[in-house]
Order: C-alpha cells, then structure tokens, then sequence
C-alpha cells in the first residue's frame, strides 16, 4: 500500500506561479492525498475556483500573516499524511517526480528526500556550482566557506597538484556536511543518491513527524531567509537529507515578491549567525570561525559596496551580541525583519 502524500505550499503574491505548480501537481503519476496551500497574499486566491480548475487535486485554502515560516508550520499541521511534500511555489517538476522520491524513501526508511534542485545560471540549467580554479578552492576551504560541486575535476598546475590533492581528500573524507564557520558543503552528487547534512527542502518529501520536531524558526523574517538551514540541522542522524539524482526540481526563481540581493545576502548571514548560537551542537569554535569567515567576505565584496556594508555590520552584530534574531528570540518575537 502506498504512504500518503499532503503537498504543503506557502504563497504570497504569485497567483500565476502557484497555477502553474498546480498543473504540474495534478500530472504526478503518484496519488496526493491533499494540496494545502497558504497564502499571504495582499489579495487572496478564490480557494474554491482552484479545485474547479484542478478537481483531481484536493486542494484545502487557508490564509496566514505573511510568513514563509509560519505558513509552513501552518500547513504541516494541518497536514494529514505522515510524508509532507514541502513545494515553494516557484518550482516546477516532471509528472515522476512524487514517484521517484516515494520509491526511495518507502525502499530506504529515510526520513527526508529531495531531488536535484536545478537553477538557471550563465545560460544553462545546474545543480551545483563548484569552484573553477584551484585559488578559490583554496580560498574556500581557508575562510571555510560553502561549496556546493564537485571538486574532482578542478584545471590544477603541475606545482598545485599535491596540495589540490590534501583539499580533495580533506573533502572527501567529510563528504557532504558543514563547515567549520557552519556554512553547507556538498562536493558529492553520485548516483542514484547522495546523503547531506543540509540541501534546499524547496521541493522535498519529509516526514510529517520529523517536521514537527523541528520546526520552521519563526524568528526568521517574513521571506524566511536561511529557514531550511534551521530545520535540517535538527533532523536525526549526520547526513539525514537523501538527493536522488534521478528526480529533478526546477527552481523558476519568480522575481515576485522577492528581495534584492544584498538585503538577501545580508539576512542569510544573520540566519547562520543566529542558529550557530541557538544550537547546542555548534560551539564558541564555530562562531570563530564564522566570523573568520566573513573576513574572507570582506575580500570577495571589496568592490560591491552593499554586500560588502552589509558584511561588516552582520560581523560587528555577532562581535557585540546584537544578532537581531538572536535579540528576537529572547524576546519571545516572530517575524523579526532585520534592517
């Protein structure tokens, strides 16, 4: 017999783009058991027009404050399936797509399955992004920055040859997992599925039980910047997210409703900041390291002047205790939207 799947979307001001996410929902050669949608929007979608338009799905409408976060923790528990298809409402995904994940987690006993989350950059659709040159590998791994690619086919010189070597073990031997500073590394991406510690849950099915245990931080802005982040690293086990390569979500990125990219930027640092001192598996050795970390910011954003101001008051924040979540958390607020 087969696990019920409820599909959880939080939405806000992108009727089209949920439409579209809707049309794909309704081809999925796997059964949905319900599509909750919650929606923030400044004027609501007619929740009833929708099942009309797809009557296959069973669409449940509800609204919310204008929170990703709290929209989702809405819908989770709402949610009457124990596997909960977490859907931003700007992806798009092929009619196996439900089918191929539910395969792997029923065989598997995971708890949490994402397939390949595909962008498109410099005129092409990709899931990873590693490093071109063995100077910004080594750059990365000196302020322990993120990387997300892999690594193994990096143009090296005759002279960086041993040392590209010592890089290349050292992140094998951690695989995908986090940096010392906490940021995601993911150098592997083999098939048919790779393990990590944190990929984006855009478009992942995850135990509706794992989800109530750690829950979306609501502290976090309105846009829920850095938000996976916080849920992951609260899932059982070191590597409990499974990527199965053969299934594919498309990130369309709906330029709707989003941030510019500094303030983005600017958030997302915050986010890290925040959760390397709410969590007690990160200790004062990883704050170092984060704030080394920046530093190493400071020398990639030298020329672009809103990161690089953005970067310097995240570092002071941190240096001093003023981590604007991290106030808001002690203050017992929601929705802090840190300037």
């Amino acid at each position: 017999m087969k696990a019920e799947v409820s599909v959880v979307i939080p939405t806000r001001n992108r009727p089209g783009s949920v439409r579209d996410l809707l049309a794909d929902l309704s081809k999925q050669t796997y059964p949905l058991k319900e599509v909750i949608i919650v929606d923030s929007s400044d004027q609501k979608m007619d929740g009833k027009l929708l099942n009309e338009q797809f009557p296959i799905l069973k669409i449940r409408y509800m609204q919310s404050q204008p929170s990703v976060c709290i929209q989702r923790n809405l819908g989770i528990l709402k949610a009457t399936s124990p596997y909960i298809f977490l859907c931003d409402d700007d992806i798009s995904i092929g009619e196996s797509y439900l089918s191929i994940l539910m395969a792997h987690l029923q065989k598997s006993g995971a708890g949490a399955a994402s397939g390949l989350i595909m962008q498109y950059e410099n005129g092409k659709w990709c899931h990873e992004y590693p490093p071109t040159s063995f100077g910004k590998l080594l750059f990365a791994f000196a302020f322990q920055h993120s990387i997300w690619g892999n690594i193994d086919h990096i143009p090296v010189s005759f002279w960086q040859r041993p040392f590209y070597f010592l890089l290349r073990r050292y992140y094998h031997r951690r695989g995908n997992s986090i940096s010392k500073a906490g940021w995601p590394v993911l150098t592997e991406f083999k098939a048919p599925v790779s393990k990590a510690t944190i990929y984006g849950l855009g478009a992942s099915v995850i135990k509706k039980e794992w989800l109530l245990h750690s829950p979306y931080d609501e502290v976090l802005d309105a846009h829920g910047i850095g938000d996976n982040y916080g849920v992951a690293i609260n899932f059982p086990g070191a590597k409990p997210i499974e990527v199965v390569t053969a299934a594919e979500a498309y990130h369309l990125q709906s330029t709707d409703n989003r941030l510019e990219g500094a303030t983005t930027y600017y958030r997302r640092l915050l986010a890290l900041g925040y959760f390397l001192k709410k969590y007690p598996r990160f200790n004062w050795w990883n704050r170092v390291w984060f704030c080394w970390s920046l530093a190493g910011n400071l020398v990639l954003f030298r020329s672009r002047r809103a990161h690089r101001d953005a970067t310097y008051k995240v570092l002071g924040a941190v240096l001093v205790g003023k981590n604007p979540y991290w106030m808001g958390f002690g203050e017992g607020k929601k929705v802090v939207e840190a300037e």
